[in-house]
């Protein structure tokens, strides 16, 4: 049987915030095109090591 994991959040920006700092590693690039949600550009700018 496959392992699945769940993660709950209270609501959708610490979900993209969460899912963002999880994927992305240092050195990474991202490539974030306007206008977007509130929270992905702060979200990026959070995680320092990465460029965008």
């Amino acid at each position: 049987m496959a392992i699945q994991i769940f993660t709950i959040t209270p609501g959708g920006t610490y979900a993209i915030y969460t899912a963002l700092t999880t994927i992305l590693q240092p050195g990474d690039e991202v490539i974030a095109f306007e206008p977007a949600y509130d929270s992905y550009i702060p979200t990026l700018k959070l995680t320092e090591p990465c460029r965008f």
